[in-house]
């Protein structure tokens, strides 16, 4: 007589039991945050949609240094969906995912500040480029920006990918 496999052994109703019947407790903290004009017209049409807790902002200007340090951004100004101005070091508070959206051809140094202030607090970072009817080396250019700054990176062909992407990341 053989002994069942332990795949075989978890699918019986003995070990059903210790099965968890719910879904997570805690939902994600998701911040979702347009890089340009087009990818905030994108984001704007997502946010009539049901979500678990995600915020979507985009980028309104840069937050200056303090005495002297002016040219060197230590912060993020972002508006929120109601346009009022939020700063990125209060956003990110208690967050889970970070969502960076651009248009291919579109970069922006700002990118660089959103992945070191996540990376410095432990936040998971997803960027998507929008293909669209971008050239190859513009979707390329946006590309080099993103990647040192997420963990995961997405070529979206159109808008239309990224919310099945937002809730795969339970956002």
């Amino acid at each position: 007589m053989s002994l069942p496999s332990d795949c075989a052994r978890a699918a019986t109703a003995e070990e059903a039991r210790y099965r968890v019947n719910y879904p997570n407790s805690r939902p994600r903290a998701s911040k979702i945050i347009a890089l340009d004009d087009r990818a905030e017209k994108i984001t704007g049409d997502l946010e009539t949609a049901s979500w678990k807790g995600a915020r979507f902002l985009a980028l309104a200007g840069r937050t200056k240094g303090a005495q002297g340090l002016d040219a060197i951004p230590l912060d993020l100004d972002l508006r929120d969906s109601s346009g009022a101005i939020v700063r990125l070091s209060d956003e990110i508070v208690g967050a889970d995912v970070l969502v960076m959206i651009a248009s291919a051809g579109k970069t922006t140094e700002n990118i660089t500040i959103i992945g070191k202030a996540c990376a410095a607090r432990g936040i998971m970072t997803t960027g998507v480029v929008v293909e669209g009817d971008a050239r190859p080396d513009e979707v390329e250019r946006t590309l080099a920006a993103l990647r040192p700054n997420t963990r995961m990176l997405v070529v979206a062909p159109d808008a239309d990918y990224i919310p099945e992407m937002l809730i795969a990341l339970r956002a």
